[in-house]
């Protein structure tokens, strides 16, 4: 967005998009500065944002939260060179219980689907993975959606 204002690059690597809980999302990311900086850590995180609809019409509210966020540090402080592009490999797996079990059976997601409509409420929880690069003032970041299911 603000490219003139960025410090510098970074981008993931990743062999699918799709996954399931209990899998290791695995990758990489590469990053490059455009001058020395000191970086105080390189980090991945895995995240799940929820959103919740409510209501009806003017009525209608709208909130997302995080209903899971974990994160594994990929190096400490280190000093970076522009003329310098870093790749850091990374593994992360989706615990099992990452995700919500839903009922299997035809009849209760009949019945759930109807409560919701009744109720008017509706959830979409989308996944995120990002890698972030700490620096002085604004990060160097990059998020990356994934499907897991």
């Amino acid at each position: 967005m603000f490219g003139w204002f960025s410090k510098g690059k970074v981008a993931i690597q990743l062999p699918k998009l799709n996954y399931r809980v209990g899998e290791a999302v695995r990758g990489s990311i590469t990053y490059s500065v455009k001058k020395p900086l000191h970086a105080n850590e390189v980090t991945m995180q895995l995240y799940a944002q929820e959103k919740r609809t409510q209501g009806f019409g003017q009525n209608r509210r709208t909130t997302t939260i995080k209903v899971f966020d974990f994160t594994v540090p990929l190096s400490g402080e280190t000093e970076l060179s522009p003329s310098q592009k870093y790749t850091q490999n990374f593994e992360i797996t989706i615990p099992q219980d990452a995700v919500q079990q839903k009922p299997t059976s035809e009849v209760a997601n009949t019945v759930l689907a109807a409560a919701s409509m009744l109720a008017r409420t509706s959830k979409q929880t989308k996944w995120y993975i990002k890698a972030r690069v700490d620096v002085k003032g604004f990060d160097i970041t990059k998020k990356q959606q994934i499907n897991v299911a």
